[in-house]
């Protein structure tokens, strides 16, 4: 990009804008981080599980937030925690069945 011929401060205009599209960016980045951090919460004493619409990618500390599986909330949890498991079909298995 040349200035050769611009009009005086568009060089400095240029600029300013390129500087406050850059921290817009690292400010939508921070933003998203600080809500996948949110979204991700592990549960540790209460976990849940909702067959339908859970993923095991999920915290599992809240019902907005479940795992998919029983087993993906049993693995989560402390001992002595506690599974919630919300109303649905779970299609699985206990592990050495």
């Amino acid at each position: 990009m040349s200035f050769t011929n611009a009009r005086p401060g568009t060089q400095r205009r240029a600029i300013l804008i390129i500087l406050l599209a850059a921290i817009a960016a690292v400010f939508a980045l921070q933003m998203t981080q600080q809500a996948n951090a949110i979204v991700l919460a592990a549960c540790t004493t209460v976990c849940y599980a909702d067959a339908s619409f859970g993923s095991d990618l999920n915290g599992g500390a809240s019902a907005g937030n479940a795992k998919k599986t029983i087993q993906a909330a049993i693995n989560q949890v402390n001992v002595g925690g506690t599974v919630r498991v919300l109303p649905g079909t779970y299609s699985e298995s206990a592990p050495g069945s």
